[in-house]
């Protein structure tokens, strides 16, 4: 299968395996949009809808689920590695994923700043076992983690895999700075396009642009990004997502075919225009009691205006309720 890039900007050069490409820079100054064209040859490929997606699904969800144990027990804190934030994340996921899946959409599934495998994992338990999955973090090498944004431990990420029976030889390992990465070399790791991405790595501007990028490169039409810290942290200065903000706004300075169609904090998920409006859907129609969607307010009680979910061109869903861990599990 040959994937073919078309790359604005110049210089344009093309390598031994045909890929017409522009590097990705830090995102200073003008950005270059690598796209996959369009057309007979479009290696993005749309499956038949999957009838395996329930029951691989299912198989890992309940691996998954069982190695958290206890979800209404506090004493479990260590085990917040494997989701982070809220189980309603990696539970969205998975609802997302069987979407993509029953409408075609196959491909790999990865995560650029994996730490200790906490938001990765409840990707990769979401894929198919036909389905590439990547990993891309500086690990120990923490002299290049410069704005001390997560502490990666490959040995802790390794066995986290292990524990849910996911062969740690089959995850694309890149241990580099994200910004030293472009796209013929994830792509070396996902043998395809993207289905789903996280990004949580470097917090700068210029590495979450760059992040961006790289995954609007090798995106699939139906994929995901989802992009963590978009909004964030109680912290003593509350300023560890300015960076994030700032690189997310850069990104959209030239013209996009992405747009956001959920937010729950701190992460904001990302597709491309036709699919956003089929996920919002999606979502909608299913998880509006259960989450909400059409009560969502302003602190004070008001109703929210257009402008408040309104951004790059895209409506935000966002959470009318917040429900609990059990109420989760219930659902899933």
């Amino acid at each position: 299968m040959t994937l073919t890039i078309i790359a604005f900007g110049s210089p344009l050069w093309t390598n031994s395996k045909g890929f017409v490409q522009v590097p990705i820079n830090s995102c200073a100054g003008r950005i270059p949009i690598l796209r996959q064209r369009t057309g007979s040859n479009n290696p993005v490929q749309f499956y038949e809808p999957s009838k395996t997606c329930e029951t691989e699904m299912n198989e890992r969800a309940r691996k998954y689920i069982n190695a958290l144990g206890n979800v209404d027990e506090r004493e479990y804190a260590f085990r917040r590695q494997w989701y982070l934030h809220s189980i309603l994340f990696p539970f969205l996921v998975h609802e997302l994923s069987c979407y993509q899946h029953a409408n075609g959409v196959q491909g790999a599934v990865g995560e650029i700043g994996v730490h200790y495998g906490g938001f990765f994992l409840g990707i990769a338990t979401a894929a198919l076992k036909s389905e590439k999955l990547f990993a891309v973090d500086i690990f120990d090498n923490q002299e290049l983690n410069v704005d001390g944004s997560g502490k990666g431990n490959l040995d802790i990420f390794k066995a986290n895999c292990i524990e849910l029976g996911i062969p740690f030889e089959d995850v694309g390992i890149i241990k580099n700075t994200s910004t030293s990465v472009n796209d013929l070399e994830l792509l070396n790791k996902t043998h395809g396009s993207i289905r789903m991405l996280s990004i949580d790595g470097g917090h700068t501007r210029e590495a979450t642009c760059h992040d961006m990028n790289l995954g609007d490169a090798l995106l699939h039409d139906g994929g995901i990004i989802i992009v963590d810290d978009v909004g964030c942290c109680r912290t003593k200065t509350d300023t560890w997502s300015l960076g994030v903000i700032d690189g997310v706004h850069t990104f959209f300075g030239l013209d996009r075919d992405l747009q956001p169609f959920f937010f729950a904090p701190p992460k904001m998920f990302f597709a491309r225009s036709a699919f956003a409006a089929k996920f919002r859907t999606f979502l909608r129609e299913k998880f509006n009691d259960f989450l909400g969607f059409e009560e969502a307010t302003l602190e004070f009680g008001t109703a929210m205006h257009a402008s408040r979910y309104t951004i790059f061109d895209g409506e935000v869903l966002q959470l009318g309720k917040i429900p609990n861990e059990s109420q989760i599990l219930a659902n899933w």
